[in-house]
């Protein structure tokens, strides 16, 4: 297994490590990785590569070739694995792939906004840096999707994405959602710690609209403070995430809401950020799945998520969530908020189905399902090997 670190904070990361800590034992696992937060990762034969200092850019490049050359060696050593399983593209030879974005279909998404910060000299370097690593990334992408490795996407979009980008056949990528550890986000866990979580938010009779992201535009959270500009008084909007905040407090400002917003830290305990919540939205424009939502409705909380999150595809409008049509609309996204706080039928609605929906989806039926199709891969290249013999 090869990916350049392991925690509880990041996506990929995350949820690999969610999986890991329920990986099925019959496995002779050997994760090769630069950094290891917090995991536990008892049984796990783990190879440590140097992280070095530097732009993101040399730290990729960087990690690809040494995990590579490192793989190399211990492959003379100790006999080749049997699989080299990648999530995401960290090098050129796996044999089976989970895709947690599609760095091609992103750059399309990003590409106006990007060229249009290239023109700005404030953010000139910063942004040539970005444009050069997802040029890299995109090439990566070609030569390895395009291949014979076994690909895995975390939503039916995704899958049909790089289906069609990489000229696969139809059905070729197989589709595996993200789970929930439905027991440490239920509902009465929420519920116990919701009194502490909201005073330590410094929440007191406000309702809170919670939305998670690292990218201010592509999860929308311009769109979540307009929506919050259409909503009454007492509501505020908490948001968790880590991204250049200049550009939201200028809107914020602007639309006389600053005093509704209030920017999280990180933490472990994201229980704490659910049990202060009443509604959790996600407006992203563009989103291969989005795991709060999911995490949100097995603690009981309801959701408003848009069409263009890879998560919506889980939810029954009216019954899960309330799935927004179209990620720009603050309006509408206002009105289903209003509509979840001023309607306790509908809520109680969305967290009954939602939680019975959360408790199907586990990590541990994610790791099984996961740990099946690498068999399924390995069957395949040995039968490919036999057939050539």
């Amino acid at each position: 297994m090869v990916t350049p670190e392991l925690n509880w904070q990041g996506g990929t990361e995350r949820c690999l490590a969610e999986i890991l800590t329920r990986w099925p034992r019959d496995f002779d696992l050997r994760l090769y990785t630069m950094q290891v937060d917090a995991v536990d990762l008892e049984g796990v034969e783990i190879v440590k590569i140097p992280r070095p200092p530097g732009p993101h850019l040399f730290r990729y490049v960087w990690w690809v070739l040494s995990n590579t050359l490192v793989r190399r060696r211990d492959s003379r050593a100790l006999g080749p694995p049997d699989l080299v399983y990648s999530p995401g593209v960290n090098c050129l030879n796996a044999d089976f792939m989970t895709v947690h974005v599609v760095f091609a279909k992103h750059w399309d998404f990003v590409r106006k906004e990007t060229l249009r910060d290239l023109r700005r000299p404030a953010t000139f370097l910063r942004t040539l840096h970005r444009i050069i690593y997802w040029t890299v990334i995109k090439w990566m992408e070609r030569r390895v999707y395009s291949g014979p490795a076994g690909l895995v996407a975390i939503s039916g979009w995704d899958a049909r994405e790089i289906e069609r980008r990489f000229r696969r056949a139809k059905g070729s990528v197989s589709v595996l959602h993200h789970g929930v550890d439905s027991e440490a986000l239920s509902p009465e866990r929420a519920a116990e710690g919701r009194e502490r979580a909201r005073e330590r938010m410094g929440l007191a009779e406000q309702k809170a609209i919670f939305v998670f992201g690292n990218d201010y535009y592509r999860k929308g959270i311009d769109v979540a403070v307009r929506a919050l500009a259409r909503l009454q008084g007492d509501v505020v909007l908490l948001i968790r995430g880590s991204f250049d905040t200049s550009p939201l407090w200028a809107l914020a400002r602007r639309l006389g809401v600053s005093d509704r917003v209030r920017i999280l830290p990180p933490t472990e305990d994201v229980l704490t950020y659910y049990a202060s919540a009443d509604v959790v939205i996600a407006p992203s424009r563009e989103d291969s799945f989005s795991l709060p939502p999911l995490e949100a409705i097995a603690a009981g909380v309801p959701v408003v998520v848009s069409r263009l999150a890879g998560v919506s595809e889980m939810f029954e409008s009216g019954k899960h969530a309330l799935v927004l049509e179209n990620p720009e609309d603050a309006e509408d996204l206002a009105f289903q908020v209003r509509r979840i706080l001023e309607d306790p039928e509908l809520a109680k609605v969305l967290k009954h189905e939602g939680r019975a929906l959360a408790e199907l989806c586990t990590w541990e039926n994610n790791a099984n399902r996961t740990a099946d199709l690498m068999r399924d891969r390995i069957a395949e290249m040995a039968q490919t090997v036999s057939g050539s013999d």
